[in-house]
């Protein structure tokens, strides 16, 4: 008779014990291909594998090359579920459910970010993201040589340790993300934005530690007319940052 670790449950999910093996990479080469296609069309199954991956502790292997493009799918999609279910996100539901029903564990782009302890090196990665990208998105990220001007320059200091990519695409807004290891923050610039289109919510998604997702709708910057959010008091770690898809 097949096990749990063999096939899916009566009620079409696989077991919490097969699901852990799974972000551990324990299971035979051909099995977790099995759970990788599953969890490609199962929510509830690949939020359970992200809660084993936070669980699990594991920074460095936090890609999609080690645990395949549906789990990094379904850390997005867990996420939208605890923004959407937030109180003080309530103003944004509608959009929030469009993206999570319209492109289930997609993005505009996506980014993976790594803010090691102060006084070293921040990083931003782009290796394996284009996986959550939705069918036709034009944002291709890429580094970029420029600071990225924020704030008046009396009111904010020298950048300090930063790493900053861009994106571009035809007919498309642009888009920069400073990330700061100094100043523990993460600084989203959008230029281009059409008077007509509204810009994209912003999400921040703690990949190896404790805490919720962070949600951020850029402002109009009073400098100039580029629209800024940011995420500021971030502790060291793994994180995900994703743009609501822009069709």
């Amino acid at each position: 008779m097949p096990t749990q670790m063999d096939e899916t449950t009566m009620n079409g999910h696989y077991s919490p014990e097969t699901l852990a093996s799974y972000a551990l990479q324990e299971l035979p080469e051909d099995k977790q291909l099995d759970v990788q296609e599953h969890l490609a069309d199962c929510d509830r199954c690949a939020g359970s594998v992200h809660l084993a991956i936070r669980a699990s502790g594991l920074v460095d292997r936090w890609t999609a090359q080690t645990h395949g493009a549906a789990a990094l799918q379904g850390v997005l999609v867990h996420a939208l579920d605890v923004v959407r279910a937030q109180p003080a996100l309530a103003a944004w539901r509608d959009r929030l459910t469009a993206w999570a029903e319209r492109w289930a564990g997609q993005a505009e782009a996506t980014l993976r970010i790594v803010l090691d302890a102060p006084g070293t090196a921040a990083r931003v990665l782009t290796e394996g993201m284009q996986e959550l990208a939705r069918p036709g998105a034009s944002w291709q990220f890429a580094p970029a040589p420029a600071a990225i001007p924020t704030r008046g320059a009396g009111r904010r200091r020298a950048a300090g340790q930063t790493v900053v990519v861009s994106a571009d695409g035809d007919g498309t807004p642009s888009a920069r993300v400073a990330v700061s290891g100094e100043r523990r923050e993460v600084v989203v610039r959008l230029d281009d934005l059409p008077a007509s289109r509204l810009a994209p919510l912003v999400l921040l998604i703690p990949a190896d530690h404790a805490g919720d997702p962070r949600l951020a709708l850029p402002q109009r910057s009073p400098d100039d007319d580029a629209w800024i959010a940011r995420f500021e008091g971030l502790e060291p770690g793994d994180y995900l940052i994703a743009f609501e898809p822009l069709a």
